[in-house]
């Protein structure tokens, strides 16, 4: 009988770790998830007049300079849920000289705006300011976890009472660099793109899109959602949170033949591991190819996304 309630224990004990990290029990639910599909600000137009589901856009205010910024919140045809980036400087933005604009700003905003600063700033090793660990080449200022924290949680109390809520976001694997992410934000959000780390069998099909690749990689769901799990695990240590909200700020994949089955096993993500949390996979299109590529993309690429907006709003 000893043996008999010493068993149920264990087995009670590993349920409640398993319920702890959201892993698949038997009771994970595929019921679609409400996960908004958007496209960057300049793109959004053509991407909505395809897509008459999308419902989320990304949005880019690249100065420094407050007085380059709008004077209130955008809006929008549709009332699309925005991910918008500013660049605060840390003087301003800590010294408090900055707290009645974005106070008064955030006032402005409509339900379902999450705003973030520095974009991608959360990413590699602090001090570091040259080559793939600062990819849009932000000043060495930003490059200080500490000081970009404090930035973060300030823009959080001054979103206090308004519909903005705040979050962080960079890329690359978060549990790399935790260090980067204030905890208890609103939401937290990387950007994500094609690379061959998500192929079985191979590299990128096209040596103009990433040179000296091979041919054949075949996209891997497993590796896909590896990644994005690995990245909710660490969500989940630094908000304290089973479900933590996220938000996918960019996406694609090129060439555009992966299109099809990576924007899918990214949405569909969403449906096992997120707790029915509101999402956003918002892609990013820009000619000139490289890991984005021009809109429009293939016809069967704009009817998946049709079908993903379509079955997850």
């Amino acid at each position: 009988m000893k043996n008999f309630i010493k068993f149920i224990l264990i087995i009670i004990a590993i349920y409640a770790v398993f319920w702890m990290f959201g892993i698949a029990i038997g009771n994970a639910s595929t019921r679609p998830a409400d996960v908004k599909i958007g496209a960057n600000v300049s793109t959004y137009p053509a991407f909505k007049a395809k897509i008459k589901d999308a419902g989320a856009v990304r949005i880019y205010y690249g100065s420094t300079d407050p007085a380059d910024w709008p004077a209130t919140c955008p809006r929008l045809e549709g009332n699309p849920w925005m991910l918008i980036s500013f660049r605060p400087m840390p003087g301003p933005l800590l010294s408090g000289s900055l707290d009645k604009w974005f106070h008064t700003w955030f006032l402005t905003c409509p339900a379902h705006t999450d705003v973030v600063i520095w974009h991608e700033n959360a990413n590699g090793k602090p001090g570091c300011v040259v080559g793939a660990c600062n990819p849009l080449g932000y000043p060495k200022i930003m490059r200080d976890p500490a000081r970009f924290k404090r930035m973060t949680l300030h823009m959080l109390k001054l979103a206090k009472g308004t519909h903005v809520r705040v979050g962080a976001l960079g890329c690359g694997p978060v549990a790399s660099n935790p260090e980067w992410y204030a905890p208890h934000l609103d939401f937290y959000a990387f950007d994500m793109y094609l690379n061959d780390s998500y192929l079985h069998g191979g590299g990128l099909r096209s040596a103009a899109v990433l040179p000296g690749a091979t041919s054949g990689g075949v996209l891997s769901q497993e590796k896909v959602w590896a990644r994005m799990t690995a990245n909710l695990r660490a969500f989940q240590k630094l908000s304290g949170e089973r479900y933590p909200r996220i938000d996918i700020g960019e996406s694609n994949a090129s060439p555009d033949s992966y299109r099809r089955s990576w924007f899918l096993d990214q949405v569909t993500w969403f449906d096992h591991y997120d707790g029915h949390r509101p999402g956003r996979v918002i892609s990013f299109w820009r000619d000139g190819g490289g890991l984005s590529g021009p809109w429009p993309p293939s016809q069967g690429v704009e009817t998946r996304l049709e079908w993903l907006a379509m079955t997850h709003k």
